[in-house]
């Protein structure tokens, strides 16, 4: 198994200006879209969170994601389709996120402060980025505190 330090959430960032309005693509569309603009062989998350909260696989968990510059070697991937910016998560895909992020934590033995959005990732020595990834209106306190929770129900 792969040593995996963090847990890094992101939202797939597509936003129809035109129409003003969130796009929520298919994993598939993501996948597409990373090997035939990026040049990728796959996907680089290892997890995508779809709009009504259905969990599709990406990358293997033991196969390095292509998600965060300078951070991929030790980290697990998930995007979360819509804009973090334009409109928060759905209650499912938060839902979906909290339960796969606190699996992950539970069974590579990290605490919930390891689960990070791309835009906190510079902060732990991933490569500097502008992007407010997963989004303005997405609260990682808040997903952290949701995902201790479910760790230690007693706490809660």
């Amino acid at each position: 198994m792969r040593l995996v330090d963090w847990v890094v959430v992101h939202t797939a960032g597509a936003y129809d200006f035109k129409a003003k309005r969130v796009v929520y693509q298919s994993t598939e569309s993501i996948r597409e879209y990373h090997k035939r603009h990026n040049g990728w062989h796959d996907i680089g998350y290892h997890w995508v969170v779809e709009d009504d909260g259905r969990l599709m696989p990406g990358r293997t968990e033991d196969t390095i994601g292509a998600h965060v510059g300078g951070f991929n070697e030790h980290s697990i991937g998930i995007c979360v389709t819509g804009h973090g910016d334009f409109s928060p998560f759905r209650p499912a895909q938060m839902a979906q996120l909290v339960r796969l992020c606190a699996g992950i934590c539970e069974a590579r033995q990290l605490p919930p402060a390891r689960v990070i959005g791309h835009r906190e990732a510079p902060d732990h020595g991933a490569a500097p980025t502008h992007k407010t990834c997963p989004g303005t209106l997405v609260d990682m306190n808040e997903i952290r505190r949701l995902v201790a929770d479910r760790l230690d129900p007693e706490v809660a």
